[in-house]
């Protein structure tokens, strides 16, 4: 994730635009054994026209499950990936996660909230 100032300065050729929002990168959390950084990311379309919405600014929380839950609430960024696509505007963040657990994101927009589940990958493992 790059702010417009680092891709100028940095030139990169992956990756992705933080058009607005906070960023989250890898090295501003500190990390312990057994937990990764993972990007939580999500695409919020227009039921009417299948676009995708942009300047929503969802809110967003991942609850760890399991005997000791936890929630993060994710700083929000709205995203793009560097080429620019409109198709490709997304919204959310890095978060620090426990390697092979499970989590519910929540995203609220609007008095809407949509509910994902997942799990991360092991150590040593790789995967999404």
């Amino acid at each position: 994730m790059y702010s417009r100032e680092q891709i100028t300065a940095l030139k990169p050729t992956s990756g992705e635009l933080m058009v607005s929002g906070m960023m989250n990168g890898m090295g501003s959390m500190s990390m312990t054994t057994g937990t990764s950084m993972s990007h939580v990311e999500v695409h919020i379309c227009s039921k009417a026209t299948g676009r995708a919405v942009t300047g929503a600014m969802p809110a967003m929380t991942l609850t760890r499950e399991g005997p000791s839950p936890a929630t993060t609430t994710i700083m929000v960024a709205e995203m793009t990936g560097l080429d620019g696509s409109a198709a490709d505007i997304h919204y959310g963040n890095n978060a620090s996660t426990v390697n092979g657990s499970s989590y519910v994101l929540r995203v609220m927009l609007d008095g809407q909230t949509g509910t994902f589940t997942m799990t991360t990958p092991r150590a040593g493992k790789s995967g999404k």
